[in-house]
């Protein structure tokens, strides 16, 4: 009976642990998408179990500019969450000095190699979007591509760059000497879909991964909607593919689409 009563607490405390976590994530997250003139803009975060590494934001850094970033952290559960915090805090502190996507990646990467432990990492798009210029700035450190859909064509944009806060020998000399940023003209239409690997790696009963291409087409199939009718459409189409399979990652996704009459 004792060791019954000493495995209930136990389960009882990890349960509180998981709840505390659970709440540290969802605080971290936006309320909503800024309203963004010509622009519609939502996001979609659904962890796997209780907590997950992923994390989104938007931030506002002038009347002209908007910042949008995607992020997923190594592991699950409360370091997570807590490295999440860690993130966002610098995330807000360094997108008011930094212009360039590339530059900051650079210094958050050399902050986080030095709180990480030697067994986590983050993998990041920070993009930039111009509102007056309708142009899109972004870096990626080690994440899942960007997509930006045009009419029928759908681009992928795959900047080089690896994960953040890597403490191995020489690790932040080759982040610098990886990454690229690249700037995409915006067009009116054109929509920009940020994601994890939770999206394109979700699976069926069978084993089979939903893909780039699938969500490629369905993007592009539904690209007249404004971003939350896109959203709604991805989102349907892997739960309808994964059937009855167990989500094994978090899925999140930002979506921004230029109005038409912009």
């Amino acid at each position: 009976i004792q060791t019954l009563l000493r495995e209930q607490a136990e389960k009882k405390r990890l349960e509180e642990e998981l709840r505390i976590a659970h709440e540290i994530q969802r605080s971290l997250l936006p309320r909503g998408a800024p309203a963004l003139s010509g622009w519609t803009a939502t996001a979609l975060c659904v962890p796997a179990r209780e907590v997950g590494g992923d994390y989104y934001d938007f931030l506002t850094l002038d009347e002209d500019r908007v910042a949008v970033l995607i992020a997923d952290v190594s592991g699950k559960g409360t370091s997570a969450a807590l490295y999440m915090a860690e993130l966002k805090g610098l995330m807000l502190a360094l997108s008011r000095t930094h212009r360039s996507p590339r530059a900051l990646l650079i210094e958050l990467n050399g902050l986080l190699a030095e709180h990480l432990d030697n067994r986590s990492f983050i993998s990041m798009t920070y993009a930039v979007i111009d509102l007056e210029a309708r142009t899109l700035t972004c870096a990626r450190a080690g994440h899942t591509p960007l997509r930006v859909v045009r009419g029928d064509d759908s681009r992928v944009i795959v900047p080089e760059g690896m994960v953040l806060g890597l403490s191995l020998p020489g690790a932040a000399v080759r982040f610098g000497q990886l990454l690229q940023e690249y700037t995409q003209p915006l067009l009116p239409g054109d929509v920009v879909v940020l994601y994890t690997d939770g999206i394109t790696e979700a699976m069926n009963p069978d084993g089979d991964l939903f893909g780039d291409t699938n969500l490629a087409r369905v993007v592009t199939a539904h690209r007249a909607l404004d971003s939350a009718g896109i959203r709604e459409r991805v989102v349907r189409d892997v739960r309808a593919f994964a059937g009855a399979a167990e989500p094994h990652d978090d899925m999140t996704m930002v979506v921004l689409k230029l109005k038409d009459d912009a």
